[in-house]
């Protein structure tokens, strides 16, 4: 007996299922759990390029991990609702703007000047050392949400004034000389946009573009500033391609006809797992290390600095970090998971990366439907995303960020269920 022919789809039918599946993996790809794959990806994809002698092959352990981390994360994106919330965001608070701009100049005056400034006239400048005791790690957190709250609201208010209290605050950032403050604000701003913008294929292709220009740019200033360093300290300006016996460029590479200028991106975007690599090197190939310190990878690869530090501390429990594993010792980055790994093996490995997507799975969950959902979605994803450098879970400066919608998110729903239940004469009339 054949099959009646209303069962089967109609034209209207295929295509309204054509036109969903690339909406489906266009939000997939908004999703902040898509960070972690996608720099998965690309990072494996540039290191079996090969170009420097400095990688070794990818052991199996460490292509196992990076595959589970993968698989976990795509799973989370598939899974996790975080649907692109539209709502105009709050107006602005003045009087945080002005706690912003009045903890800044307080911090100049107890700095003895402006940070930037400093460095152009070659006076002695630490920028660990700037900012108020007590005060400055706060309003680093606080500045940088704002920051991106200022940009969410002017890409659904509009409004000259929200463009220009992003600037100020930009402003403020690199002000200090601090390139990580302002690099996450940057990236945390071009996650809002493509969450709240449907960008068309001319677009994704200049983005594109200027992603090339940026990261050859990159190249560049990397090949002036080495061909500086080694004229100060040898008295001849560097040769420009000297990045290539400083990264011993292998014969892949140069055949390849690039400039040599590209290993500066390479280097840059490979090392980091080029360290994890040799972080499972140097365990041994045990599950839990050489040493199998679980207690150092709980204290200081997963709790936020400023309590992972204190309370090792006072625990007694030393800090594992060691740079035996790093590849080159100019080459310091090794994703959310090298320290860890060297402190407890692939269980090191395993605990940061289960706490980094239980971070993920409870602030989607919290920021859901909250008026500060899109900051907070967006800064979770820049958490995400740069773990591919370092361990975000301890930074403070960032991840004391999405401590802030996080806290708003759960104070819109305490209002709401409060709104939601009924008077108390209602539940006990006389």
């Amino acid at each position: 007996m054949t099959r009646p022919l209303r069962d089967f789809p109609s034209l209207s039918d295929l295509e309204m299922s054509g036109r969903a599946f690339p909406q489906q993996i266009g939000n997939l790809l908004r999703s902040p759990m898509a960070m972690m794959p996608l720099w998965i990806v690309a990072g494996t994809a540039l290191y079996t390029l090969g170009w420097s002698r400095l990688f070794e092959p990818f052991r199996l352990d460490t292509l196992a991990f990076l595959a589970i981390a993968a698989l976990l994360f795509v799973a989370l994106a598939t899974t996790s609702r975080m649907e692109v919330d539209a709502r105009p965001g709050a107006s602005l608070d003045r009087w945080a703007l002005t706690v912003i701009g009045v903890y800044f100049v307080g911090a100049y005056i107890e700095n003895g000047g402006i940070p930037v400034i400093q460095i152009a006239t070659g006076d002695d400048y630490d920028v660990y050392g700037f900012g108020v005791d007590g005060l400055h790690i706060f309003m680093l957190c606080f500045t940088g949400f704002y920051g991106v709250r200022a940009w969410h609201v002017f890409l659904t208010r509009g409004g000259m004034w929200n463009l220009a209290a992003l600037a100020g605050i930009g402003g403020l950032l690199l002000s200090i000389g601090n390139r990580s403050a302002f690099s996450f604000l940057v990236f945390a701003c071009a996650v809002v946009f493509v969450r709240l913008r449907r960008i068309s294929a001319p677009v994704w292709a200049g983005v594109i573009l200027a992603a090339i220009i940026f990261a050859f740019g990159f190249g560049k200033f990397g090949d002036f500033r080495l061909s500086y360093q080694i004229e100060q300290a040898t008295g001849e300006p560097g040769a420009p391609d000297a990045v290539l016996a400083l990264a011993r460029a292998t014969d892949g590479f140069r055949e390849s006809g690039l400039s040599p200028s590209w290993l500066w991106t390479y280097m840059y975007f490979a090392s980091p797992l080029a360290n994890l690599n040799s972080a499972f090197n140097l365990s041994g190939g045990r599950p839990c290390g050489q040493e199998c310190d679980v207690s150092a990878a709980l204290v200081y690869d997963v709790l936020p600095d400023v309590i992972g530090v204190r309370l090792g501390a006072i625990l007694g429990i030393a800090d594992p970090a060691t740079t035996d594993f790093l590849v080159a010792p100019n080459l310091t980055a090794s994703t959310a998971f090298g320290t860890a790994v060297v402190a407890a093996g692939a269980v090191g490995g395993m605990m940061t990366l289960a706490f980094l997507a239980a971070l993920g799975v409870m602030s989607a969950r919290l920021l859901r439907d909250s008026p500060a959902g899109e900051v907070g979605m967006a800064i979770l994803a820049t958490v995400i995303f740069f773990c591919f450098f370092e361990n975000m879970l301890v930074y403070t400066p960032l991840l004391g960020q999405l401590a802030f919608p996080l806290a708003l998110a759960g104070y819109s729903r305490v209002r709401r269920r409060t709104r939601a239940q009924p008077p108390e004469s209602a539940l006990h009339p006389k």
